[in-house]
This record gives C-alpha cells, sequence and structure tokens, in this order.
C-alpha cells in the first residue's frame, strides 16, 4: 500500500484507486480527506473534529433532558410528625383562606360584607382598594385604612392610609396602628364596619388539624 497525495490535498491508497478518488467524485475505503475539506475540495463544511460514539457515530454533545438520563436527586413531600402545613397563599383546594370579613352595618351597602385576608387589606373609596367603598362619598379616593392580619401572632390591626379621612373605632379616632377584636366596629366617612373574626384564639389556617393529629 502507499498513500498518495493528490494536487487537491486529498489523501488515498493507490493500490486501490490510480486517480485521487474524491477528485473524481468517487469516495472508497481508506481514503482520507484533510480537516476543513469536504469530499469536492471545497472548504468549511467538513467537520474539523471527529464525532464519536453513537450508531452512526454522532454523539450530541447536549442532549436532551428526560427521565431516562438525569441523576438528579428527586424531592418528595415531608410526611410524618415533623410536617407543617401552611395556609399563607391558598388551601389544597387553591382557594385562597379568608382571615375574616368586615360587615356594613351602617352606610349605603348595609348587609354587605367584605372578605379580608393575610397581610394587607385596603380600605377605601378608590377602585384599587381591596375593599372598595365607592358608595361612600365622604371618603376621599385614596387609601382611608388598612386592616392587617398578622399570620404570625394571628391577630388584626388597623391603621390609617394615605387618604385624610378619619379612622373611628368603637368611636375612638385611629391615630396610630392598634389591634382590633372580633365584633369591634370601625367608622369611615358615612360608613360603619363590624369585624367578624375567623381567625382568632379558637382557629387558625395554620394550626387547624395539628391537635387531631397529635391527640392520634
Amino acid at each position: 500500500m502507499a498513500i498518495q497525495q493528490c494536487p487537491n490535498g486529498h489523501m488515498y491508497d493507490d493500490e486501490k484507486s490510480a486517480n485521487c478518488p474524491f477528485c473524481n467524485g468517487v469516495g472508497v475505503a481508506n481514503a482520507t480527506v484533510p480537516l476543513g475539506q469536504s469530499f469536492d475540495g471545497s472548504s468549511n463544511d467538513f467537520p474539523s473534529t471527529l464525532p464519536l460514539g453513537g450508531n452512526d457515530g454522532y454523539v450530541n454533545p447536549n442532549p436532551p433532558v428526560t427521565d431516562a438520563n438525569v441523576d438528579f436527586p428527586k424531592t418528595k413531600p415531608i410526611e410524618g410528625e415533623h410536617a407543617i402545613t401552611v395556609y399563607l397563599d391558598a388551601t389544597p383546594s387553591g382557594n385562597k383562606p379568608v382571615r375574616g370579613w368586615l360587615v356594613c352595618v351602617e352606610g349605603k351597602n348595609s348587609g354587605g360584607d367584605y372578605k379580608l385576608y393575610s397581610d394587607k387589606n385596603t380600605v377605601g373609596r378608590g377602585e384599587k382598594n381591596d375593599i372598595k367603598l365607592d358608595f361612600d362619598d365622604k371618603l376621599s379616593r385614596g387609601v382611608a385604612a388598612i386592616v392587617n392580619y398578622d399570620a404570625k401572632n394571628n391577630k388584626f390591626y388597623i391603621y390609617g392610609g394615605d387618604a385624610r379621612s378619619n379612622i373611628y373605632v368603637n368611636g375612638n379616632p385611629v391615630m396610630s396602628p392598634i389591634e382590633l377584636k372580633d365584633y369591634d366596629v370601625i367608622e369611615l366617612g358615612s360608613t360603619k364596619l363590624i369585624l367578624r373574626t375567623l381567625c382568632n384564639k379558637s382557629f387558625s389556617w395554620e394550626s387547624y388539624g395539628k391537635d387531631d393529629k397529635k391527640a392520634e
């Protein structure tokens, strides 16, 4: 066997081919092509490195991630006596857990009620408020008050917003944040609201069911 190089740089075995098989357009075994050139002698369309592996000799350097080729540890829910169920954003059914209600007892929406959720619940006449009292012309359009449910301490608080409307709880002006109790009466403009709590000393979403499990 004698390896020859044609004028175009192709290497071939002259015992198998009298002339360069690549310049003639016919490929045979035991012939090589310089890296960076294709069989027709042009450049830049031949791989500069040899592919490895696979049935066709090709290995994808970035294979798709599937369950078959991933060895990462999988997570699972914590179970047992140390499991903690916390309903801050949603219950298992996907509902946002209600913490209490404001019930209108005096004003144009008397008899209506408004749900209270965790953290800040803004109250006022403006459309952006969580609890919209848009029927009360005595309120400005900003945030008249904020009723805050603190899940950590399982308590309700109220304080003023950015509006100039006065706030009263049980007839007393609210000058700074104060704790709200069940059946407290909140007065804003010409509207009076009674607080009814779901979350209190008797119940909280965070502890619901824990005592029953401990008893078992």
